[in-house]
């Protein structure tokens, strides 16, 4: 188990997720719109804090919406006529990777810090 950090991430793939997130302004602005309506609709339970609730629903969210989205791409290559298959095994294993909670978490952070 690697337990290198890169860049202050868990590794090079969340990183490199999370810099896709905030360095496009049309995706930070609507991942921070979904972490709003998430952090807002969720609740403390005996085991976990709303906190992590909301950082657990987000990084679903969030892990879905990029899993999808390469889904949606593998179809438009193989309509063209593509064989993506070591490049879908590839992105899976990279997106496998991610650490989806560590992302959440900092989206709701800096929600945190923008509504103080």
């Amino acid at each position: 188990m690697n337990t290198e950090k890169y860049n202050g991430w868990t590794n090079y793939e969340t990183w490199n997720v999370a810099l896709w997130i905030d360095n496009d302004y049309g995706a930070s602005s609507y991942w921070a719109e979904v972490a709003q309506g998430i952090f807002e609709n969720s609740e403390a339970t005996e085991t976990f804090t709303r906190e992590e609730n909301a950082a657990f629903a987000l990084a679903d969210q969030i892990k879905e919406s990029f899993e999808q989205d390469a889904e949606d791409k593998e179809l438009v290559l193989k309509k063209a006529g593509y064989d993506v298959s070591w490049t879908n095994d590839a992105i899976n294993a990279y997106l496998g990777e991610v650490n989806w909670y560590e992302i959440a978490q900092n989206q709701l952070s800096t929600l945190a810090e923008e509504t103080i």
